[in-house]
């Protein structure tokens, strides 16, 4: 997978135009599978690509609590050019306080579960206290398993029975 970013912090030098004529070349031309992320508060390429904000976008993308990227997934949306897929971009992005979006969570839990991490490694690579990296994988297993019960994709383990509570997922 190959991430082609198109910036500029000056305005009106041709960002949306070359993203939006890239994803569409790469898409016809190549055969490649293009995923477009609108991060322009303007939603021009959005616009292009027939992309609806109300239905996700990158502003909720960004203001979702860390969920291991299923809300992101489940907010792209298929353009009406073959073989662009689209996260829109949203007039919300103006008011978006970046500093405020909380990834150090996520980072943590994939550390842990995917890269099969121990709490000091990850405590080393993301400079944080091996309580905090603690206390973020135990935040980040739960908001995983109420995710996946809320969309029926996970069953509760039984009850144990010595505390008749639900047992250890």
């Amino acid at each position: 997978m190959r991430t082609t970013v198109i910036l500029n912090l000056k305005g009106g030098v041709g960002k949306t135009v070359t993203a939006d004529n890239m994803a569409a070349i790469l898409a016809r031309a190549y055969r490649k599978r293009v995923l477009l992320v609108d991060a322009d508060s303007q939603c021009n390429a959005t616009e292009f690509f027939g992309g609806d904000p109300a239905r996700g976008n990158l502003a909720e993308v960004l203001r979702h609590e860390a969920d291991e990227g299923l809300f992101a997934t489940a907010s792209i949306q298929a353009s009406n050019f073959l073989g662009v897929d689209l996260l829109c971009g949203s007039d919300e992005l103006m008011d978006l306080d970046l500093t405020k979006v909380e990834l150090q969570g996520v980072r943590a839990l994939v550390l842990r579960e995917i890269q099969q991490l121990r709490s000091d490694e990850i405590s080393e690579a993301l400079e944080l206290d091996v309580g905090t990296v603690k206390s973020r994988i135990s935040r980040g297993r739960k908001k995983l398993r109420n995710f996946l019960l809320e969309r029926g994709n996970f069953s509760p383990p039984p009850p144990s029975k010595q505390t008749g509570k639900e047992g250890r997922s």
